[in-house]
């Protein structure tokens, strides 16, 4: 919540609660979150793994067109 510049705006003795009806849909649903492979909160467990699976498709496809672009090593798909 601290990242967000509208959290910078908001003192939380007046509009924390207007704020917070924002912050927290965005935050589960809209979010992609670095720790859990660019995914969002919201993902269902099915849908992430088939993202994931997506991703390194197109990353092993890419990396056979032009491995010259990869260094050291051929992408697994997940950024996290």
């Amino acid at each position: 919540m601290k990242y967000r510049s509208d959290s910078l705006k908001v003192r939380f003795h007046t509009g924390c609660q207007a704020f917070c009806q924002t912050f927290f849909p965005w935050y589960n649903v809209e979010h992609y979150h670095s720790g859990l492979g660019l995914l969002t909160r919201g993902c269902p467990l099915w849908t992430g793994t088939q993202i994931i699976e997506g991703r390194r498709e197109v990353l092993r496809v890419a990396y056979e067109k032009h491995p010259e672009r990869f260094k050291r090593r051929i992408p697994n798909g997940i950024t996290a």
